[in-house]
């Protein structure tokens, strides 16, 4: 009867580690008159082998042996591979950690399924973010189940719960929500790690974990106030190819951005034809120049843009002549497009070199 006693008392710290809540030791030993008998490893072994549908005799004659018998031997008083029979799932997992040895002989592993394996463990788990530094920023997550194996993650996003979102709603790390973010990248052992993109910098907090299903699912938090922080990145800075399409026929520009402030104001110059970089027959100045970021919220997944405007201001050849162009920035692509308005009108392109 005990034993029972002891195996019920495993499934509810799983199912409370899946809900999320570990139960405190003392919370279930905090009555005298309750005395569990700890199961050894050759009754966790039967236990195991029961559940599998495994027969404990395998062999037969002289090659014959017992899967139970064998446990029995490896112990060491009640202690099992190191394990002291009090820690009731790392009990149990070693046990199934032998059975399922190869090592142990021709009739092995006997492919039981530890109730603990698979099953994540939020202490063990977690997640560590870094700084890039040239405008993007890592997420490496690591699973690792009851047993203290590496854990694969069916599902295909994580998920966050993050001060950006004041109705402390959370979103899938790597897609529906954000694009920003890339899908998972399984690095094996229970590594996953993402790439997340902010030139314009980002500051926030968040709460890592996983869920099974729809958000509306219990979910395990495995890191707690993880500080997510991308510094400002000034990504304008350097030689751009422009193209001027203008009144039917194509100007190519060179752009020198000299400056890119945290504020994204920028500063520099450039010139007309790009075959004579840098001896140019037309030189202009940046006069005005203008970086913007915002996370377009207003449909899923969230959208990060980045829009510039930039004034230039012709000082050798047609002194005098300005032209503004302003579009879109694709940061890792290294390209911008859009309109131009001014002294001439038409639309631009640029690749950054």
């Amino acid at each position: 009867m005990r034993k029972y006693i002891v195996l019920a008392l495993t499934v509810l710290m799983v199912l409370g580690l899946m809900g999320g809540v570990v139960m405190a030791e003392d919370e279930v030993n905090n009555d005298d008159d309750f005395d569990v008998d700890y199961m050894a490893a050759p009754a966790v072994a039967g236990m195991l082998l029961e559940a599998a549908g495994v027969d404990n005799r395998y062999g037969t004659g002289r090659d014959g042996g017992n899967f139970i018998r064998d446990v029995a031997h490896h112990m060491d008083g009640t202690d099992f591979s190191g394990v002291c029979k009090t820690d009731v799932i790392a009990y149990e997992c070693a046990v199934a950690e032998f059975l399922n040895d190869p090592e142990n002989g021709e009739h092995y592993p006997a492919n039981v399924v530890c109730p603990c394996a698979g099953i994540i463990d939020p202490e063990a788990s977690g997640a560590e973010f870094v700084d890039n530094e040239d405008g993007t920023g890592t997420l490496t997550i690591t699973l690792v189940d009851l047993c203290g194996d590496p854990m694969e993650y069916a599902q295909r996003y994580f998920r966050a719960e993050t001060q950006h979102t004041p109705t402390n709603r959370f979103y899938f790390i790597g897609g529906s929500i954000l694009t920003y973010a890339t899908r998972a990248q399984h690095q094996g052992d229970g590594v996953y790690t993402f790439t997340l993109t902010k030139p314009c910098g980002w500051n926030d907090v968040w709460n890592v974990g996983i869920a099974h299903g729809t958000t509306t699912d219990d979910r395990v938090v495995i890191e707690e106030d993880l500080v997510i922080n991308i510094e400002y990145t000034p990504f304008m800075e350097g030689d751009w190819e422009v193209d001027f399409y203008l009144s039917g026929s194509t100007w190519e520009h060179v752009m020198f951005v000299i400056d890119h402030e945290d504020d994204g104001s920028l500063t520099g110059n450039g010139g007309y034809t790009r075959d004579a970089d840098p001896d140019f027959s037309h030189e202009w100045d940046i006069t005005s120049g203008q970086v913007t970021c915002f996370t377009d919220k207003s449909s899923e997944p969230w959208t990060d843009v980045i829009e510039v405007e930039i004034t230039i201001l012709y000082t050798t050849a047609n002194a005098g002549y300005s032209i503004t162009f302003n579009g879109q920035v694709d940061f890792e692509g290294g390209t911008m497009s859009g309109d131009v308005s001014g002294d001439s009108t038409g639309t631009f392109s640029a690749t950054k070199r």
